[in-house]
């Protein structure tokens, strides 16, 4: 944490070179701080995957801790985590549930750790099935190299279908989100992180990139946006950021809304 924080106080000493300065020292100067950036993001990410873990580790502890006690009154002993993982001893229906869910949300973390979600990518209207699929691979590559990336980091594309209520395809909904895959797990966090920069196409203004989420952690991201608004919603000053008005709280003198950051919901404050 204290490297992380030295980072930040780095970006926000940091001086913006002089108009005259040659364009070179300019690029170099971005591209400084783009990697401090990224160091620091990647920072966060990996304080909070090791929070998940500590957690999962908490609760299965606390499970053993538990059947301890219950062997020791029945004057048996506790199975050790390596006999509940392998199976040679007896658990309960509980242990199992949870034991199963941990290892099926790893599975499913490790399967879509290079996975890219895209949306608002603009659809073919070619009726053949593989010009709709080259359409979209070259505009995932075409995104990929908007970031300063090779386009052959880009191994899987395919692209999932609205549908209605009915059941019924809907052809006048916004463009099905696409789902890529990369060979790089570090060039997708970089793209997540700087997927903004997009916005100066004039293609990719209304385009949105962000990674993929297990079932778990889609249901988790909901229940912070909805307490995000339930803690907006109850502010009565509004403050204007970009053009867009805010319900806004005051602290200390500054204005402020909740925002939903490294999955949890924390202050944001608007700088005036």
């Amino acid at each position: 944490m204290e490297k992380a924080a030295k980072l930040e106080a780095l970006i926000a000493k940091w001086v913006t070179p002089p108009e005259r300065t040659a364009d070179i020292t300019k690029k170099h100067d971005e591209h400084i701080r783009d990697l401090i950036e990224l160091c620091v993001y990647l920072k966060s990410e990996n304080d909070r995957k090791d929070k998940t873990i500590k957690d999962l580790e908490s609760k299965v502890n606390g499970l053993l801790e538990r059947e301890n006690r219950h062997a020791t009154t029945m004057n048996k002993t506790a199975p050790s985590f390596s006999q509940i993982v392998t199976g040679s001893k007896r658990i309960t229906t509980e242990e199992a549930f949870l034991l199963t869910g941990v290892a099926r949300e790893t599975k499913k973390l490790s399967e879509i750790a290079n996975n890219l979600v895209i949306s608002n990518l603009p659809e073919s209207n070619e009726t053949d099935a593989e010009k709709r699929i080259e359409h979209d691979q070259k505009l995932v590559e075409d995104v990929v190299e908007s970031m300063d990336y090779n386009h052959k980091l880009v191994t899987k594309v395919r692209r999932i279908k609205s549908f209605q209520a009915n059941g019924l395809e809907n052809a006048n909904t916004r463009p099905g989100i696409v789902i890529a895959t990369l060979s790089d797990t570090s060039v997708c966090t970089d793209i997540v992180r700087r997927a903004s920069y997009l916005k100066q196409y004039e293609l990719f203004k209304d385009v949105y990139v962000r990674e993929d989420r297990t079932f778990a952690q889609r249901i988790v991201d909901k229940k912070l946006r909805e307490e995000c608004k339930a803690k907006n919603d109850a502010f009565e000053l509004t403050v204007t950021v970009n053009g867009v008005q805010r319900k806004c709280g005051v602290l200390n003198g500054k204005h402020f809304y909740y925002v939903v950051r490294d999955s949890t919901v924390r202050r944001f404050f608007v700088k005036e």
